[in-house]
């Protein structure tokens, strides 16, 4: 029994270990102008592997992301709750999805700063 215990936590910290040497990417950047809630489908420039998990740089003094997904080649949607909320400057937010093709990355952002753009990047690994 501690021989088949052993063996499992094994594998489980090698799986989860192997996913946090993969390094990320950046896939997009996005500058926009949105005053007021804006929807965005931010295409994806290397859609050729499989992604699991998403990043979001934030390079603005305040913005507010709602409503986020990521889009997979077959057209389904794939919902990113914990991208969802307000950032300030260089803010990190990571969330992760089943393993797929990505194509594009969907979101509603609004400026916190009044006349200010807002600047995002996307990284995925």
């Amino acid at each position: 029994m501690k021989k088949l215990f052993l063996i499992l936590s094994t594998v489980l910290m090698t799986g989860l270990s192997a996913q946090a040497d993969v390094p990320w990417k950046e896939v997009a950047f996005a500058t926009v102008a949105a005053e007021q809630p804006t929807y965005r489908n931010i295409g994806i420039t290397n859609n050729r592997q499989d992604f699991s998990e998403v990043r979001v740089l934030v390079q603005s003094t305040g913005v507010r992301i709602q409503r986020a997904e990521v889009v997979t080649d077959e057209r389904m949607s794939l919902p990113v709750w914990h991208l969802e909320g307000d950032y300030s400057l260089n803010a990190e937010v990571t969330d992760t999805f089943e393993k797929s093709k990505i194509i594009a990355v969907r979101m509603y952002i609004t400026t916190l700063q009044p006349g200010e753009p807002v600047q995002i990047r996307i990284f995925m690994r």
